[in-house]
């Protein structure tokens, strides 16, 4: 809460001044308190950035994280952009810049934090990450539905600048992507992507529809048609037994009855051995293209 709040309330200065003396209120940053019964959380910081000044909005990486996204960096540090160029200090908290942020740029909850909006927190951590990392937080928020596509892209148009930090970086990943690709369907299948790319191996196609010959309609996490391949990325929990085993088990046949080969990779061998399960797929790849061919 700020001091203004507080005395809205009807507190004089005076007793603002004993209350913190005595332990009944604690000074989060000039101007603004906390009580020191409550718990401290990300939330309660991000509040109490926001309670500086108007011109304060929580972004970068604290953002990310307030909008459910696991961006790279410190958990911890808050990150916080004052518009404008107005001067001005907040202990514990990493301060960013900006002389542009338009109305669409910031979100304010229900409990009275603003942060940037879903594409200007991606636009504004592209002059921070690299390309990679910046291209798993899109996907995140696509597969969050957080932001659309075409909606990156005109931020992308409007924020660009010669010489603005990330505005080239951001662009360059964005391109990358197709619009028309389905954002992966975990962190396990981002993982397993790059390393299928990085191996040379034919990106794969998201979640292509493919009819059965019972009429059910699936959606495999990757799939190579030209060479009638499809590979799904299983969490052992979710897939390891039970019904949800079955059904993969039926899925599996039901594709052999196309002949499609369903391969199937875990967790478990994704944290084992990644570039050997790459290794084996860009084998039967290979095997199953030379069998096309002739």
């Amino acid at each position: 809460m700020s001091r203004g709040q507080l005395r809205e309330a009807g507190l004089t200065q005076v007793q603002i001044t004993h209350m913190v003396h005595i332990g009944l209120l604690v000074v989060a940053h000039r101007g603004v308190y906390r009580l020191p019964s409550a718990p401290e959380t990300l939330e309660q910081r991000a509040a109490a950035v926001c309670a500086v000044a108007s011109d304060v909005v929580v972004s970068h990486g604290t953002a990310a994280r307030l909008l459910g996204l696991h961006p790279p960096g410190n958990a911890s540090e808050v990150h916080a952009t004052i518009v404008g160029g107005a001067k001005r200090k907040l202990a514990g908290a990493v301060l960013h810049r900006s002389f542009r942020m338009d109305a669409i740029d910031i979100i304010e909850r229900e409990d009275g934090i603003r942060l940037t909006s879903p594409p200007r927190v991606a636009f504004d951590l592209a002059a921070h990450l690299e390309d990679r990392q910046l291209l798993r937080v899109l996907e995140e928020m696509l597969r969050f539905e957080l932001c659309t596509f075409p909606t990156l892209a005109a931020t992308s148009d409007r924020l660009r600048e010669r010489g603005r930090n990330g505005s080239v970086r951001f662009a360059r990943v964005l391109g990358s992507r197709p619009a028309w690709r389905r954002p992966a369907g975990s962190r396990l299948e981002e993982r397993v992507e790059e390393a299928i790319v990085a191996a040379g191996l034919p990106r794969p196609e998201r979640q292509v529809p493919i009819r059965l010959l019972t009429g059910d309609v699936i959606h495999p996490d990757f799939s190579w048609l030209p060479q009638r391949v499809v590979l799904e990325v299983d969490h052992i929990t979710w897939h390891g037994g039970g019904l949800a085993g079955a059904y993969d088990k039926w899925r599996d046949r039901q594709l052999a009855r196309l002949r499609i080969l369903s391969l199937r990779i875990t967790d478990r061998d994704i944290a084992a051995n990644l570039p050997g399960e790459v290794a084996n797929l860009a084998e039967i790849l290979r095997q199953r293209t030379r069998r096309v061919v002739a």
